[in-house]
Formats: structure tokens, C-alpha cells, sequence
């Protein structure tokens, strides 16, 4: 298993539109995009731009705070003078992105969250900065969770305003639609529309990965009809995009192997009531848990098989 962190070709795995860069001189606004790509692992500056894309046919302010994040993020790193090679990853740009969407997602979008973004963004590229150095294992989107955590109790002392949303009611549910609007919700956008951009972005940079994410959501949403979660929130994507991101994470990072991504997926789902219990907005958390979790499973199995290593 490997640890993109550590190595180097680790998360080149897609496939290029634009033309290769010389290592250490991608410019600028490439980083940008390729860290909106990194939402889904992708090192993609199409890829990036198309997810753009499907957040600003759901909202325009949540696309500038997705892209304010790519920005600052990405400029923290160049300034922290962090690896080079995993700031022109995306890598740096890719947790601020989901700051930026979280806080749009999750508090009234007045002035002072627009406020709210720039500070955070930055902090999560520290933060991000900080994890890469300490853990011997890819730091995925856990920047963006402590930040977020940390921040969510304290957001109404500094004036900004939470929002409040209704329980999930019981509906019919469409799987197919259900699947696309995982795939959008991904990126905070849970519409069958955004979802179709981001397939689209996928398909473009990394076939094997589309059909993944599409598979895993589809599988979440049969297991979650099963556990009987109200089908608004399986229809919202909500109850699928975990898997969406464990898929693909587990298959691009740790291993090649679709039964492991697609178990992980289910794990993934699963997990998700685990930190409404420890009283925490799930979030990413069920993905970076369970693709942590597998990539410890296979340390402890290299050494339970070859205990001389």
C-alpha cells in the first residue's frame, strides 16, 4: 500500500488534457484548479474546472467559496513553502476547498462568512501543512474535519448565524437520481445535476474512478433503504457521497482492488451515525475513517504475515 505523502507517483494516476509541467514550475492558477480537482483525488486541471462548475449550477456563492479556498489554500502552501510536489498536487488547495463549501453550506451567507472563509481557508492549509509533517499515512480531507469541528462551536460568538435544517422525511426513493445527487453531494451540491458535472469531471480524468463512485453510491443507497434511512436524505445524496469518496480514495491511494474499494464503501455509510453520537456534523468523516482504518488493516497484516519485517 502506499502512502502519496511519501511517495512521489503515488497520486498521479490520472489521465493528462493539458499539457505536463516541468516539476516545480506548474503555475499558479493550475495548482488552483488542480486542487478543486483533489475533491475526488483527481491531480486534473479540467477535472477542477468542471467541478467548479457543478457547484455553481447549485449556488454561485457556494462555487466563490470553493474557489476562495483553491486560492488561499494553495497560496498558504506556496508560502508555508510546503513540498512543492504535493502544493502542485492540488493537495493544499483541496482541504480549503471543503472549507469553503462547508461554511457556505452550513451558515446563513451574509457578510461576515464571506469573512469566515478567508480566515478558515488559510487555517486549514496550516492545519494541513502541520498533519503531512506528523502522519505517515495521506492526511485525505481530516484538515478540513478538525478545522471545521473546532470552529463549529465557538461560529455563533463570532457572530455567524448556523442554519437550521428540518428532520428528513420519508419518500419514495430514486436510485438513480439518489445516485447522481451523492455524486454532487461530494462537493456539497446534491443535485442530479451537479452530480452529473462531477461524473462528467471524472470520466474525463479517470474512467476506472467513474464508475467506482457511481457503483459505490448505488450500493450505499440499496444498504441504506435496507436500514431504513428516510429516503429524502438517501434522494439528497447524503446518505451515499461517503461512499462515493471511500471508493475512489481506498482504489487511488491504498489499493488497486474493487472489492476492497467497494467494501470500504459500505463501511464508509455505515459509520456515519458513529460521530452524530460523539454530537460531531458527520461530514467526510465516515470516508477518512474507514480509508484510514484500511490502510492500518494493511500495516498490520504485512507484519502478521512477514512478523520478520
Amino acid at each position: 500500500m502506499t502512502n502519496p505523502s511519501t511517495t512521489p507517483t503515488a497520486m498521479v494516476f490520472c489521465r493528462p488534457i493539458l499539457p505536463a509541467t516541468a516539476p516545480g514550475a506548474a503555475p499558479y492558477w493550475r495548482i488552483v484548479l488542480r486542487g478543486c480537482s483533489q475533491c475526488c483525488f483527481q491531480t486534473n486541471e479540467v477535472t477542477g474546472a468542471i467541478f467548479v462548475l457543478a457547484v455553481l449550477t447549485y449556488s454561485w456563492r457556494l462555487a466563490a467559496f470553493m474557489s476562495i479556498g483553491a486560492l488561499v489554500g494553495s497560496a498558504v502552501g506556496l508560502v508555508l513553502k510546503a513540498d512543492r510536489f504535493l502544493i502542485e498536487l492540488g493537495l493544499f488547495g483541496f482541504n480549503s476547498c471543503l472549507t469553503g463549501l462547508a461554511l457556505g453550506n452550513f451558515f446563513d451567507q451574509g457578510g461576515r462568512v464571506w469573512l469566515a472563509v478567508a480566515v478558515l481557508t488559510a487555517i486549514t492549509a496550516i492545519v494541513a501543512h502541520i498533519m503531512i509533517k506528523l502522519l505517515p499515512m495521506p492526511v485525505l480531507a481530516a484538515p478540513f474535519l478538525l478545522t471545521f469541528w473546532l470552529f463549529w462551536p465557538i461560529a455563533g460568538q463570532l457572530g455567524l448565524n448556523k442554519l437550521d435544517f428540518p428532520p428528513f422525511v420519508d419518500e419514495d426513493v430514486r436510485y438513480i437520481g439518489a445516485t447522481m445527487s451523492a455524486m454532487g453531494a461530494t462537493l456539497f451540491a446534491g443535485t442530479v445535476l451537479a452530480g452529473s458535472l462531477f461524473l462528467l469531471g471524472l470520466l474525463i480524468s479517470n474512467w476506472r474512478h467513474a464508475v467506482l463512485a457511481f457503483t459505490a453510491a448505488l450500493i450505499a443507497h440499496t444498504i441504506a433503504v435496507w436500514w431504513v434511512v428516510p429516503g429524502q436524505e438517501i434522494n439528497s445524496g447524503l446518505a451515499g457521497f461517503n461512499a462515493v469518496l471511500a471508493a475512489v480514495a481506498i482504489y487511488a491511494l491504498v489499493e488497486t482492488d474493487i472489492r476492497l474499494a467497494l467494501l470500504g464503501s459500505i463501511v464508509a455509510s455505515a459509520a456515519l451515525p458513529l460521530f452524530t453520537r460523539l454530537h460531531l456534523i458527520p461530514l467526510a468523516g465516515g470516508f477518512v475513517a474507514t480509508t484510514w482504518v484500511v490502510i492500518f488493516i494493511g500495516w498490520f497484516q504485512a507484519r502478521y504475515v512477514n512478523p520478520d519485517q
